[in-house]
């Protein structure tokens, strides 16, 4: 295993867009850390939690406060405050701002979508949002939900997976489910620009490596083609493997 920040590394002056479920939020922390002696912005085209602990960040700015500030070292969270079911969260800079604000920094990380917290999803008409100066999309999913129900408890916007996967509410999950949600137009990689990279996570075992392996061997295969890379590991242990390279 290699280290995962140096697999979904992302050049300096380049953008990168986190989509899907299962991790993405973790990635974006965990890559803004590793980042973190440069200059980098951390943001969302649509909403995400705003972080309890302050230390993840040295720099919080809003729309009001951005504008004309020069970038320094270290991590800048960037986005408007809001509530909701009191949850502190932060919405997207308008897109003109953010396009005028991520030229000045070394590494731009946006989450381009939200799950929320659950490991699966289906997405709508607006999503994911990735804006058009992004260099890298980074698709990530989690397999663990194979062989359990497709409910509302594992899955975000339940009838929208149903209708990109095959499967139907309450049926037993597989591969072969996860791999249509995966590549379907309307899927994961929707909207994607730049490199596309497929991220599984939570493969921390022998079982998990096994069912990643099964994932990709589903993948239809001209979209894997379309792939720079196919990479399964682990968020929380920062490592992970290639399993397919284009």
């Amino acid at each position: 295993m290699r280290k995962l920040t140096e697999l979904l590394s992302v050049s300096c002056g380049e953008t990168a867009t986190i989509v899907g479920s299962g991790g993405k939020t973790s990635l974006l922390w965990l890559m803004a850390q590793h980042y973190r002696e440069s200059k980098v912005l951390v943001t969302t085209t649509t909403k995400i939690a705003k972080p309890a602990d302050t230390a993840c960040y040295d720099l919080y700015l809003d729309s009001a406060t951005i504008p004309g500030r020069e970038a320094r070292p270290g991590i800048t969270l960037a986005g408007d405050e809001f509530v909701e079911n009191d949850i502190l969260k932060l919405r997207s800079l308008a897109p003109e701002l953010l396009s005028l604000a991520a030229a000045s920094y070394d590494r731009v990380l946006i989450e381009g979508d939200g799950s929320k917290c659950l490991p699966l999803k289906g997405w709508n008409e607006r999503e994911p949002v990735v804006p058009v100066f992004s260099a890298c999309t980074i698709g990530v999913i989690t397999l663990w939900p194979l062989g359990r129900k497709a409910d509302d408890s594992l899955v975000f916007r339940l009838p929208l997976f149903c209708a990109i996967s095959g499967a139907s509410p309450g049926d037993i999950l597989t591969t072969a489910h996860v791999a249509k949600a995966v590549a379907h137009p309307a899927g994961l990689m929707k909207n994607s620009r730049g490199r596309k990279l497929l991220f599984i996570n939570q493969v921390e075992s022998k079982e998990a490596e096994s069912a990643a392996g099964r994932l990709l061997v589903a993948l239809d295969r001209g979209f894997l083609q379309n792939l720079s890379m196919v990479v399964a590991g682990s968020v929380r242990r920062n490592e992970g493997a290639v399993l397919w390279a284009g």
